[in-house]
């Protein structure tokens, strides 16, 4: 097995693919909350050497439905590599449409050769398929699939 060579800083550009499930919960009077877990598959050029590249991963996260934060959403994702290091990441943004929106995500930390990474970017995405305006499914739950693109900045110390 060859060890993954990754520039010390760099720029990027990723596409993912993540699918999942969300469910509807009530968190609050008249406030509920869409609730993501979804898992993740990175994608970038034939190049082997840049972040992100052929990584899989996990995520969860929330937005709320009703009060004064209802256009905000904010998720937690850890991305793994074919050695088994990982990157952690939160994203903090805004719904622009059902499951779609944008935001700016910062990396929290890592484990082996990204254990000291600091970086952060902006991230867009957009729901394939999502029924919670539905009126026919009042309470939605099930899959969702979700494509979404990142561009961003990284240090490895």
């Amino acid at each position: 097995m060859t060890i993954k060579k990754v520039p010390q800083h760099g720029k990027f550009a990723v596409s993912l693919a993540c699918i999942g499930e969300y469910k509807l919960v009530d968190i609050g009077l008249y406030v509920s909350a869409s609730i993501y877990d979804y898992k993740i598959i990175t994608f970038s050029d034939d190049r082997d050497d840049l972040l992100f590249h052929d990584m899989i991963g996990n995520g969860i996260g929330m937005g709320p439905i009703g009060g004064p934060e209802e256009d905000d959403v904010i998720h937690y994702a850890t991305y793994v590599d074919s050695e088994g290091d990982k990157i952690f990441e939160r994203f903090k943004g805004i719904y622009t449409g059902p499951a779609s929106g944008n935001g700016i995500f910062v990396f929290l930390g890592g484990t082996g050769k990204y254990q000291d990474i600091q970086g952060k970017g902006e991230q867009w995405f957009k729901g394939l398929n999502y029924n919670y305006h539905d009126p026919e499914n009042p309470n939605p739950s099930g899959p969702v699939q979700v494509k979404a693109k990142k561009t961003g900045e990284y240090r490895l110390s």
